[in-house]
């Protein structure tokens, strides 16, 4: 796959310094990467030294944020900026204040592409996690959320698998209780998937007002979409699960067709 033109690579943040999405020319993914900054960036002067390439930066605090309620996606894609990188900006929530990055702003931008009379609820799983009510094409109103992280400083990455009684016995315990998500983290004699289900109940309470009564789509990776889809269902939640990159690319394709 490295030897096939890329045309455009998505940027966004990530724990390890940079996440970077490589497309072909008609938009399906090439490869990814992730990595510190100054190593994907100088993946990337090797590529763009290869043939044209396009650069879309969907970092959080590059350019100002929209203010929220609004579309995901701005009226039209931004003309690149120095170095000929194209800056997204993101979202900002100004009561209570809350940011959306601009990677996350295209993840919605790509769920409503998809179904763009979708009135509910977007839940996107990750290091730094999002709760989003859309309505009418705009984000309405939005919650900050970082229990993935908070499960993956103590444990690592999440491993794909199917949640068991002990995921579901603890995600009730903390839905119902979230002050005993401590106990399950920092106890070795609970495995992964009871503190998975106990990272999830907590945060299904302190999202309560988000996902009550509304339909919700997960997006995500690395088997999160899936166990938050199965953590709503419990709770009789109309739920939908997909992915968080797949999403991705459908709000920049629909950005792009705008035109600069």
């Amino acid at each position: 796959m490295e030897d096939t033109p890329i045309s455009t690579v998505i940027l966004e943040e990530a724990q390890a310094g940079l996440r970077a999405l490589a497309l072909h020319s008609d938009g399906s993914l090439a490869t990814l990467r992730e990595g510190p900054a100054s190593e994907i960036c100088g993946w990337c002067d090797a590529l763009r030294d290869k043939g044209a390439l396009r650069t879309v930066g969907a970092m959080p605090d590059r350019v100002s944020p929209r203010a929220i309620p609004c579309p995901p996606l701005p009226e039209a894609l931004p003309e690149p900026g120095p170095g000929g990188a194209i800056l997204l900006p993101g979202l900002r929530q100004k009561t209570p204040i809350e940011d959306v990055s601009p990677a996350m702003a295209l993840r919605l931008g790509g769920l409503l592409a998809a179904d763009p009379e979708f009135d509910g609820v977007a839940c996107l799983t990750g290091p730094q996690g999002l709760w989003a009510h859309l309505s009418a094409g705009e984000v309405v109103s939005v919650l900050r959320v970082a229990s993935i992280a908070a499960h993956a400083a103590l444990n690592g990455p999440l491993p794909s698998a199917a949640p068991d009684a002990g995921f579901d016995t603890a995600l009730s315990d903390c839905l119902s209780r979230p002050e005993r998500l401590l106990r399950f983290l920092g106890s070795p004699g609970h495995d992964t998937a009871a503190q998975a289900g106990a990272v999830i109940g907590a945060e299904l309470a302190a999202a309560k007002p988000w996902w009550l009564g509304q339909r919700v789509r997960v997006l995500g990776q690395n088997g999160w979409p899936a166990l938050y889809a199965h953590a709503l269902g419990m709770q009789g939640v109309p739920v939908v699960a997909g992915d968080g990159d797949a999403a991705l690319i459908a709000g920049l394709s629909a950005l792009s067709q705008r035109g600069a």
